[in-house]
């Protein structure tokens, strides 16, 4: 698997910076949680979730440490100690 970013034009950093800042989340070992709410209550922040669900569904998220969580359709780790990063 990979993650692909989309960062705005706006903002510079360089590939090495951005490794460098992913993989001091890797060695803070942070737990992946899944949660479940209700489509209703996420289609504000997330109204792409409208077109996939329906509002008393159940909607599985994860959140990653202290991170707000996002809705997830696929696997995940269990913890981002799971992972690995190259940027390139």
């Amino acid at each position: 698997s990979y993650v692909e970013f989309a960062l705005s034009s706006a903002i510079s950093v360089t590939p090495e910076w951005l490794e460098a800042v992913i993989k001091t989340y890797i060695d803070e070992n942070l737990q992946v949680k899944t949660i479940y709410k209700p489509a209703s209550e996420i289609v504000v922040q997330f109204p792409y979730i409208a077109k996939f669900t329906q509002p008393d569904e159940q909607v599985r998220m994860i959140q990653i440490g202290d991170f707000p969580p996002a809705p997830c359709g696929g696997t995940h780790v269990g913890s981002l100690a799971d992972m690995q990063v190259t940027i390139g």
